[in-house]
């Protein structure tokens, strides 16, 4: 009876070291450094931002807090904030967790971190001032379900070369008006661009092999532009939905916003017109010249000044 009683109690000591290590892990940390945030440590040695309690719009996550690297935006750390209108994501972070973001009712920019590798299950979903998705320059491998869902002022996207998958939903009920989905994507999930009631173009390579259901219900007004044979040909074949096949995709050249080949003093023409509402790019994606993930008149100065030798690396 004395052996069970030690095993017992034997157990229940291990259950509460366990239960302390990981309350350790999980546990909120303030810094007299950055009093506006919480962070939370993990196995790591690194930090993940937590909560956030401040009143500046414009909000930077710091980089190192008390030795530890911020690596991430933990689940619901930005919860339906109303305060912070820009943010900024430093380049050493690599991912935002579940509705880390969601419902930031004033939120407009996000400056992604180059290392961005993943953006978890409506991370930026019903903000409705969010203007631009600019992932381009990130290493992001898969937009997870309803990342942006319902964030009606989207209205530029770009994306990743080492994106694999875009989830269900993800920029379903959006003001997007193109996309290019770059080669070596390879699922398109669900209603990914659903009511999508602007969408115009939608460029799907044939790496695009497994595509969910109604991937464009409601977006009435989509051409999809594809390759001979591709996966994206039948689907849209078997579901009344416009296609037209190329055999070359749009530019990728920085600054080719209305995909002639060439940077010139067009494009800069073509995007001042497109940031105050005149016309629109047909590769909005290389609008972003300075790399903030925002576009606008700034980025039609830069290239103008670049177009005539100015150094704009400055």
């Amino acid at each position: 009876m004395k052996k069970r009683t030690k095993i017992f109690i034997s157990f229940i000591l291990s259950a509460v070291v366990v239960f302390s290590a990981v309350f350790a892990v999980q546990a909120s940390v303030v810094s007299d450094e950055y009093p506006d945030f919480e962070f939370e440590a993990d196995l790591e040695d690194t930090y993940a931002v937590s909560a956030y309690n401040g009143t500046n719009k414009d909000m930077v996550i710091p980089d190192y807090v008390s030795g530890h690297y911020v690596q991430r935006v933990e689940e619901k750390a930005f919860y339906q904030n109303s305060v912070i209108k820009t943010a900024h994501l430093h380049d050493g972070m690599t991912a935002v967790r579940k509705w880390g973001f969601y419902g930031c009712e004033n939120l407009k920019s996000v400056y992604f971190s180059k290392n961005m590798a993943a953006l978890w299950q409506n991370a930026f979903s019903y903000c409705p001032n969010l203007e631009s998705a600019l992932l381009r320059n990130t290493e992001i491998t898969t937009v997870y379900s309803g990342c942006f869902y319902s964030d009606s002022a989207l209205k530029y996207v770009s994306l990743p070369d080492t994106l694999k998958e875009l989830g269900p939903t993800a920029f379903s009920r959006t003001a997007v008006k193109s996309v290019y989905i770059p080669d070596g994507c390879e699922i398109i999930g669900s209603r990914c661009f659903a009511f999508d009631e602007n969408l115009e173009a939608v460029y799907v390579p044939d790496s695009a092999v497994t595509l969910g259901n109604d991937i464009f219900k409601g977006s009435d007004k989509v051409t999809v532009y594809t390759a001979e044979g591709s996966e994206m040909q039948t689907y849209c074949e078997d579901n009344g939905i416009e296609c037209k096949i190329v055999k070359k995709f749009p530019s990728t050249i920085l600054g080719d916003v209305n995909n002639d080949g060439v940077f010139d003093i067009c494009d800069v023409t073509v995007l001042q017109r497109e940031v105050v509402g005149l016309s629109g790019c047909k590769n909005i994606w290389n609008s972003d010249y300075d790399n903030n993930c925002n576009i606008d008149i700034i980025d039609a100065t830069i290239m103008q000044k670049s177009l005539v030798g100015i150094d704009v690396s400055k």
